[in-house]
């Protein structure tokens, strides 16, 4: 991902509190090196989520940095990345990983991520927290559903049938009312919203407008990576 080395101040960077959550020691000693040399002096690192949780109430970060995979007991990045998605107010969940999969987007964008940066020598890691603190994240830039829709593959590791996966791209064609979805598909509007439902379930959704917003999310990780 891109951005400018203008989008925070720097006499500002120092005063902003940051959170990375890894549990690998030796990525969050470079992980704040890397930090501290863009400007932003004060990181503070969490190898589990009880750690994390704890600096969270104690110091309020503006921004948490989060691995998917955590290692210890198999916790798991995503579900601190959910807590904090869910939150009116507090730090701004970034899932920070070395897995880029679609899937792993998906689900990243689904918990309720704002952006997904891909760890590797190439990231610079304080430029995009600068881009992201701006307002310039992946989950507001425009894009249309038509555009991501053709390629969801990925989600039959979710248990999507090719019937569900071939259904939401012809919903996604024109956003039709399920009455004329369903006249053009020759189904009733009933099945249709059973259908839909099973899809919901399967993909641990509320409804359509979780759906798309994730799809979109998750599309631009994949073109931003």
């Amino acid at each position: 991902m891109s951005g400018t080395d203008d989008e925070v101040d720097l006499p500002r960077r120092s005063q902003i509190v940051l959170l990375v959550v890894d549990d690998d020691d030796a990525f969050l000693e470079r992980a704040c090196r890397a930090l501290k040399n863009g400007g932003f002096g004060n990181a503070l690192t969490a190898l589990d989520l009880a750690s994390a949780h704890g600096l969270i109430v104690a110091h309020n970060p503006r921004l948490a940095l989060v691995d998917l995979d955590l290692g210890k007991e198999k916790e798991n990045g995503i579900e601190l990345v959910k807590q904090l998605g869910a939150q009116q107010y507090g730090p701004i969940p970034v899932v920070l990983s070395g897995d880029r999969t679609q899937e792993q987007f998906f689900r990243a964008a689904r918990a309720g991520a704002v952006d997904f940066l891909v760890k590797g020598p190439h990231l610079d890691l304080a430029r995009e927290v600068a881009r992201i603190l701006s307002g310039n994240r992946g989950a507001v830039k425009g894009c249309t559903l038509p555009e991501i829709i053709p390629n969801l593959g990925y989600l039959r590791t979710f248990g999507l049938t090719n019937q569900e996966i071939a259904l939401l791209v012809d919903f996604a064609n024109d956003f039709p009312k399920i009455s004329s979805l369903a006249e053009r598909r020759d189904q009733t509007p009933i099945k249709l919203r059973k259908i839909f439902s099973r899809i919901y379930e399967k993909l641990d959704m509320a409804d359509i407008h979780q759906l798309v917003r994730t799809l979109t999310i998750c599309e631009l990780f994949n073109k931003e990576n």
